[in-house]
Parts: C-alpha cells; sequence; structure tokens
C-alpha cells in the first residue's frame, strides 16, 4: 500500500521525492489501515501468548485461528482493542519513518555516503519509536487480554483511558509505561532495520544505477 501510494504521488512533485512530513503521513495512513485490517489476528495472538500465565480453570485454549476468530464472535467480538491497534501502529510508522529520514538526510548532506549514516539513522528512529509507542503497546497488550469476566481482571475500566490512568495509579511509578524498554529498543531495532533499512538500501540501488543522487532534485 505504501509503494503504490508513494509511486501514485511522487510523479506530481517538482522533485524525484515526498517530504519528510508526507512519507510520515502515508506511512501512518497505510500502517493504520494495515492495522485496522489485522486486528483480529492480533487480539489472537496475545492472548495465546499470554494464556499460559492464567490458571487452567481461566485458559482460553484458542486451538487455531480459525478455531479463536469463532470464538472471538461469541465473546468480545474481532475488534475488541482495534482502535488502540490502530493508534500503535499509526505512531509507529510515523515515528519511525519521520526521525529516519530527518537524521539520514541530514547525515548524508554533511558526510556523504559513508558508512556510518544509515545505521545511525537506524538507531536514533528506533530509540524515537521505541519511547512513542511502548506506552500505547503496553497497553494494547493488557487492554486485549482482559477478561469478559470482571473478577478475572486486575484492573476493570469502561474505556481504555480510564483503564490506562488506573494501571498507572496501580503501579504507582513514572516509568511504569515504558516497563521492558531495552528488550522493546532491540526489537524494534531489528524491526526498523529490515523495514526501513532494507528499503531504504533497495531504492537506494535503483537510483545509483539510474545515475540519481538520493536527494537530487
Amino acid at each position: 500500500m505504501y509503494k503504490v501510494t508513494y509511486d501514485a504521488v511522487k510523479p506530481v512533485k517538482p522533485s524525484n521525492d515526498l517530504t519528510i512530513k508526507e512519507k510520515m503521513w502515508l506511512a501512518g495512513t497505510v500502517g493504520g489501515i494495515a492495522a485496522l485490517l489485522t486486528s483480529p489476528f492480533e487480539l489472537i495472538s496475545i492472548r495465546q501468548s499470554l494464556d499460559a500465565q492464567l490458571p487452567k480453570a481461566w485458559r482460553r485454549n484458542y486451538g487455531d485461528p480459525l478455531a479463536a476468530l469463532d470464538s472471538l464472535k461469541k465473546g468480545p467480538g474481532l475488534w475488541h482493542g482495534a482502535s488502540i491497534n490502530v493508534l500503535r501502529h499509526i505512531l509507529l510508522n510515523i515515528s519511525l519513518t519521520g526521525p529516519y529520514d530527518w537524521l539520514h538526510e541530514r547525515l548524508w548532506i554533511t558526510f556523504g555516503d559513508y558508512g556510518h549514516v544509515q545505521p545511525l539513522s537506524l538507531v536514533f528512529a528506533s530509540f524515537v519509536a521505541s519511547v512513542v509507542t511502548l506506552p500505547i503497546d503496553n497497553l494494547r497488550t493488557r487492554w486485549m487480554q482482559r477478561h469478559s469476566d470482571p473478577l478475572r481482571n486486575r484492573v476493570n475500566a469502561p474505556t481504555i483511558a480510564q483503564y490506562a490512568s488506573l494501571t498507572y495509579n496501580i503501579e504507582g511509578h513514572l516509568y511504569s509505561p515504558w516497563v521492558g524498554f531495552y528488550t522493546y529498543f532491540t526489537y524494534m531495532l531489528v524491526y526498523c532495520t529490515l523495514t526501513v533499512g532494507i528499503t531504504d538500501y533497495v531504492t537506494t540501488g535503483i537510483k545509483r544505477r539510474n545515475k540519481l543522487e538520493s536527494w537530487q532534485i
């Protein structure tokens, strides 16, 4: 979706590339659409991952994906937690694309096409994305894991905002939304390298073969 939309918009631009702001909006939009469409499977994945932590009588035991989907239809619904899942992916794509392009462009202009330019940009973007999205990711996981029986939940609230507030008050420390930061940052760095990094490497190679510089007008 990103590539198709990018190629549709790019020819009408006066330069050979979109602006950083345009890339951020584009990445956020397609990320949100993808998150909405895949949200039921995200819900299943989270619940299956955490099922073993529950007492046996409380476990969902979804089994295969089709059985899990059928079970969700009878319970909380396929789109339970879809809104926060969409928000998480929008912020993720924006906070990766924007910082990466911003620093990569400036380092490239300052130092030229040296080997340290892309790795530094990837680390920077991964750090920003981790800071921005980890609180949403933690809240999304807890919200999607909630059971329909309130007695089986540590926290109960009718809205995501109230749930977040109650959870923060119970945990009682400033850094609770960023619990697991170093592990999440490592994951984000790998994710960023495999998406932004490889995509940039491929597109840069295409530009070079066509004798175009990365920022050439």
